[in-house]
Order: structure tokens, then sequence, then C-alpha cells
């Protein structure tokens, strides 16, 4: 199941930001997931239903381009 995507703006701290940006996390994909997660714990999933809906994302992509061992 594809879902569709939008653009929106966020606020985020400037430091938080920087120190994501060192460790090449994406926000965006890891907004999409760790939302997904809360609201299947906040309805009451279980952790391998609330699995399947997050798809088959890296939530550190950086490690597939090696920069972590």
């Amino acid at each position: 199941m594809h879902m569709t995507k939008i653009r929106t703006t966020i606020t985020i701290n400037k430091d938080l930001l920087k120190k994501a940006k060192q460790y090449d996390i994406s926000i965006s994909s890891f907004l999409d997931i760790e939302l997904r997660r809360y609201l299947a714990f906040i309805e009451g999933k279980t952790h391998s239903e609330s699995k399947q809906e997050c798809g088959r994302r890296d939530l550190n992509p950086s490690f597939k381009l090696g920069k972590l061992k």
C-alpha cells in the first residue's frame, strides 16, 4: 500500500537539526516512521502490527553507505 506524501513545514531546534545532519538522518523519513510508531502505540496496536505499517524504510540510511559499522 503506497501513501501519497505532501510537502509541509515543521519547526525544529537548530542544534538538533544540525546533529541529525551530521549522522545523515533523513528528517522526513524519520518523522514518518516514528509518527506511525507513535500512532500505533496510542491506538493500542502491537509492535508487529505497527512494523507492517511502517514499510521497509531504514531509520539510518548512512549504514547502507558504509559510514557506520
